[in-house]
């Protein structure tokens, strides 16, 4: 008896997991593929190639850097190419760009058409 109930309990287990992992997969592939890709895209950092400081921004208030990083994009018309881009973020940012990790590439676009992220 104890034999059946351990058996129905690992097998809803399995079942359980592979259900949510499922679910998981199908959820993640249903909002990028309806993601605006317009201005936006979702990215893995494969890697940091560098960081320096913007000398272009005079104000300590705002002092920014530019980080060189490759990058793997996951939806968009660039979806599964690799890409090495600059982006530019406030130097104290306590936003960490780690490997492997998913983000959210944003972009503005200048009246003289220069685009930053």
């Amino acid at each position: 008896m104890m034999k059946k109930i351990g058996s129905y309990v690992g097998i809803s287990i399995l079942f359980l997991l592979i259900l949510v992992w499922g679910t998981s997969k199908l959820a993640d592939h249903y909002v990028l593929s309806r993601w605006n890709t317009e201005d936006s895209a979702v990215v893995i950092i494969e890697e940091v190639l560098g960081i320096k400081s913007d000398p272009a921004v005079q104000d300590e208030d705002w002092e920014s850097e530019r980080v060189m990083l490759r990058l793997l994009y996951r939806n968009g018309q660039k979806e599964d190419t690799v890409e090495d881009l600059e982006i530019v973020r406030l130097k104290d940012s306590r936003l960490l760009l780690m490997e492997g990790e998913e983000y959210l590439l944003l972009s503005d676009v200048f009246d003289d058409g220069t685009v930053q992220y």
